[in-house]
């Protein structure tokens, strides 16, 4: 596949996911097909904000393949204990509620934020670690 006609869902492009529409040909013509991860994060940080989507995104490694392919979206909502009737007799379990919270908290640490990476990435390269690592902890 050329890469001008290469899109999103395209097999080795979904990391146009990271890039507005406008400028997907001329990032291909540069990283190519199934760049490699440093190559498109380097290629993200390292150039204007205005070629950026402000998505969130999940990562997924496949081993087998040696690739990563990413998703965009939001983050799955925190999910709420069901209820069902008045009395609440057939509400959900609490075990089977806390079991859904687990996969939910798993599932919500796979995607990130395209500006707190991007932010990150700068503060990396112009900080000290213990200015970058400070905040990421928290009050």
């Amino acid at each position: 596949m050329r890469s001008s006609t290469a899109s999103p869902s395209s097999p080795r492009f979904s990391y146009f996911l990271l890039f507005k529409e406008e400028f997907h040909e001329p990032i291909a013509a540069g990283l190519g097909p199934s760049p490699t991860v440093l190559s498109v994060f380097s290629f993200f940080v390292q150039n204007d904000r205005d070629y950026r989507t402000s998505l969130w995104i999940k990562p997924t490694r496949l081993d087998d393949f040696r690739i990563v392919t990413i998703e965009s979206g939001n983050p799955p909502e925190r999910p709420e204990r069901q209820r069902t009737g008045w009395d609440h007799e057939d509400d959900e379990a609490i075990d089977e509620y806390e079991e859904r919270l687990n996969r939910w908290q798993i599932e919500r640490q796979r995607w990130f934020d395209l500006e707190r990476i991007a932010h990150l990435a700068k503060l990396c390269s112009t900080s000290h670690i213990s200015d970058v690592v400070a905040p990421l902890r928290g009050p």
